[in-house]
């Protein structure tokens, strides 16, 4: 018996904001999805998403191609976040949205000519509209993708941290961008001193951030998060309070820097 026709799924999420893409390499697989950064003019027009060998669903009512599968939906969704927090992470532009498939089809496109029979036949349900915009360009080094493949989450919470205007969650996230990265022999994430020397340890480009530097983060970590704090320290910070918001916005900076250092190098 001859098997299922298999079909190719494309998804396009258009850029907000462009990105300087001269001399970079334009496409790349990444979990078995292809990805191709659309250029027009060297600089960021969008983001396709090709999935290849898709075996179609049909709706029974229309005997349609159904032209959005929820497991192909989850793939290529937590793909596009992920390139999209690269994007912000490498080049400080938030260029793409993830959420844009939301609700949106994919173009079914035929891999031989009975797949094509089959769509001019019964057609597909659902069609696909794709805005578009353009705004500044900053330089965007797609080779980064490649090699932060296995930080996606650390790279996740540290572009988190750069979306948000609130400096306790900017705060929060670069935090955990860092904290990830210091598990125990036991598999457990280190806690107290053992966390800021290891900390220190994968942070030694940069001097700055020895164990006393650290821990002083660490602190001021636990007093936004912890309403009360079972050491003799100062209490908890309130994002109700001026004073307490400048105390973590001055801080920031460090944060940040160190998140970069230990998740994006």
């Amino acid at each position: 018996m001859q098997g299922r026709a298999a079909m190719k799924f494309v998804f396009h999420i258009p850029a907000t904001q462009s990105v300087d893409l001269t001399g970079k390499p334009l496409s790349l697989a990444i979990d078995g999805i292809h990805v191709e950064l659309v250029s027009a003019h060297n600089v960021l027009s969008g983001v396709t998403f090709v999935v290849e060998g898709v075996q179609p669903e049909i709706d029974p009512n229309t005997n349609r191609v159904l032209t959005w599968i929820p497991d192909i939906e989850e793939r290529v969704f937590a793909l596009a976040s992920y390139v999209a927090d690269l994007i912000l992470a490498d080049s400080g532009v938030d260029a793409i949205s993830p959420y844009q498939l939301v609700g949106n089809s994919a173009e079914v496109i035929a891999e031989s000519p009975q797949e094509e029979a089959q769509l001019l036949r019964n057609g597909t349900t659902n069609q696909r509209s794709v805005p578009t915009s353009i705004a500044l360009s900053k330089a965007f080094d797609v080779t980064f993708v490649t090699k932060q493949s296995a930080k996606r989450s650390a790279i996740n919470h540290y572009a988190r941290g750069l979306r948000s205007a609130d400096p306790f969650v900017r705060f929060e996230e670069f935090y955990k961008a860092v904290e990830q990265f210091a598990p125990s022999p036991s598999g457990k994430a280190l806690t107290g001193i053992p966390f800021d020397k290891e900390i220190e340890r994968q942070a030694s480009a940069d001097k700055t951030f020895d164990a006393n530097k650290v821990k002083t983060l660490r602190h001021l970590r636990n007093r936004i998060v912890h309403p009360l704090v079972d050491y003799s320290r100062p209490s908890h910070l309130s994002s109700q309070q001026l004073q307490h918001i400048n105390l973590v916005a001055a801080a920031l900076p460090d944060m940040e820097r160190l998140a970069r250092l230990i998740a994006l190098s």
